[in-house]
């Protein structure tokens, strides 16, 4: 983790907070599982991209909310910087909503370099997910952004109504709209103002951990792709108080691990 300078502020931090980083490694979509009946799943490889040679580690996401009410347990298998079979394990929780994520456990540890493919136990008709690749966090590829206790966010995603044409008073069915998927950061600790300048208008992976306020533990963490922030800053007529930055932008998909 690189940290920024200038941490210091007047403010009362309180519960919840969260600390912002930013990570200059995409998550790219290696590909997508639907589930065609109970423990049948599909998998549909994305040809526009293609894993690295040394290969990334990988994380499961859930498409849509999930309907199966029993645990699902995905099985990617796939091959290393070797060309050594190996294979990544991940349990999707009963009934979770879209983009619930979890990280692949490989025995070994190895990263993937190919995805062969894809099978996961229970799961209905339509239960849906994707297979993403993991941003390298490691050394300084983390930079801290911020300490924050304001942040929103939305995915931007609502179901549209379709009516029966035979029945125009019984639903037929749902069709996903997708609108723009924004964030806001309005309560920045730390010195926000240099590290948003840094990525002002750039697209990067935000990565958000949630800290519980008591012990410093992260309790939740949340990543979001293609992300782009334009900040601002207020500066208050009273030199005594903090000068405020705030930033508004949009990302492409939201990952969260709890």
């Amino acid at each position: 983790m690189a940290l920024l300078t200038g941490n210091s502020t007047t403010d009362t931090k309180i519960a919840a907070q969260s600390r912002v980083y930013y990570n200059l490694n995409a998550i790219e979509r290696v590909g997508k599982v639907v589930m065609t009946a109970v423990a049948s799943a599909t998998w549909t490889e994305n040809t526009a991209y293609t894993l690295p040679d040394a290969g990334l580690d990988l994380a499961v996401r859930t498409r849509v909310a999930i309907v199966s009410a029993s645990d699902m347990v995905v099985t990617v298998s796939g091959t290393d910087s070797l060309d050594a079979a190996i294979e990544g394990v991940a349990t999707i929780e009963a009934q979770v909503a879209p983009g619930q994520a979890y990280e692949l456990v490989v025995s070994g540890g190895e990263a993937f370099k190919t995805v062969t493919g894809v099978t996961a136990t229970n799961g209905v008709i339509g239960d849906s997910f994707d297979i993403l690749t993991m941003p390298d966090r490691s050394g300084s590829n983390d930079v801290l952004l911020a300490f924050e206790q304001g942040f929103t966010c939305d995915d931007g995603i609502t179901a549209k109504s379709v009516r029966s044409k035979a029945d125009p008073g019984v639903q037929d069915h749902t069709k996903p709209q997708y609108g723009d998927a924004t964030m806001s950061l309005s309560a920045i600790y730390v010195n926000g103002k240099e590290g948003l300048n840094r990525i002002a208008n750039r697209e990067v992976t935000l990565i958000r951990e949630i800290v519980d306020d008591t012990s410093e533990a992260v309790t939740e963490t949340e990543m979001f792709s293609m992300a782009r922030l334009g900040p601002s800053k207020e500066s208050p007529a009273d030199f005594s108080e903090d000068i405020t930055v705030t930033a508004e932008g949009s990302y492409g998909s939201r990952l969260i691990f709890s």
